[in-house]
């Protein structure tokens, strides 16, 4: 009696080995990496409104005469898994004929720098930068270095501060 125990129990085993092996174990194969991707533009421009009903500045990019750089980090996304998309934004102006600059603190509004994460479970609010260092230098006539280490200005009384921090070659 105990043999066949023993022998139902091997098989069993052996049965669940056999199917674990056997299942996709590379759910990568169904994702997207996580991707960064900064760019300048030239001739464009931030407009600031203040919106009086929701209490906050409201950004939008048109055509204009400066630079503008965009900084989008899109986090790894599986089509197997909804509503996994996250990503974050930081993006700002400076004037064509800057080729060096850093900013600091009340400096950064000057560049109308604001900060945005987007995805499934976020608020998609488009947060002012005021604190921090913002700075930049045209490395060739196609890329600029910039390097960013802001803090976010909450728009509630229940939200922190964020920290924002990369350094990234910026490229037309």
């Amino acid at each position: 009696m105990q043999k066949n125990t023993m022998k139902k129990l091997f098989l069993i085993g052996l049965l669940i080995l056999s199917g674990l092996s056997s299942c996709n174990k590379n759910d990568d194969e169904n994702c997207q990496s996580e991707i960064v991707n900064a760019k300048w533009t030239l001739g464009k421009e931030i407009i600031v409104d203040y919106n009086t009903e929701y209490q906050r500045n409201e950004y939008s990019i048109t055509n204009g005469e400066n630079i503008l750089f965009e900084y989008n980090h899109s986090g790894a996304q599986c089509d197997n898994i909804y509503d996994d998309e996250w990503g974050e934004k930081l993006t700002f102006v400076i004037n064509k004929e800057t080729t060096n600059f850093e900013l600091k603190n009340e400096e950064i509004i000057g560049i109308k720098c604001f900060y945005q994460e987007y995805g499934a479970w976020v608020k998609h609010n488009k947060y002012q930068i005021k604190d921090g260092i913002v700075k930049g230098k045209k490395s060739s006539e196609k890329e600029w270095i910039i390097t960013v280490s802001v803090m976010t200005t909450p728009l509630f009384t229940d939200e922190q501060p964020q920290k924002i921090e990369f350094t990234k070659t910026y490229s037309e």
